[in-house]
């Protein structure tokens, strides 16, 4: 793979008619380069929707408050609205 790396080369456009897109080349700044070498040295995870991750939360609170005092705000706002409860912690 062929990098050009620039400062300010992140969100620029750099497909022209005189420059096309290559398979193997890629113009990139900062942030770009970080993504590509992440990806290249297998550091990268999926990318997880903010539902996925409340519902995963809500789960993991859940456990918790079994085992919290029965008056705790957690236990009580839990009870009441656990959706929110997990939102608004997250």
């Amino acid at each position: 793979m062929h990098i050009t790396f620039g400062w300010g080369f992140d969100t620029a456009r750099w497909t022209t008619a005189t420059t096309p897109a290559t398979l193997g080349s890629v113009v990139t700044g900062p942030t770009g380069l970080a993504d590509i070498l992440a990806t290249r040295l297998a550091l990268t995870r999926p990318d997880l929707d903010r539902s996925t991750r409340i519902a995963a939360y809500r789960s993991a609170l859940s456990q918790v408050v079994a085992t919290a005092a029965p008056g705790s705000w957690p236990a009580t706002g839990f009870s009441h609205d656990p959706w929110t409860v997990a939102r608004e912690l997250l």
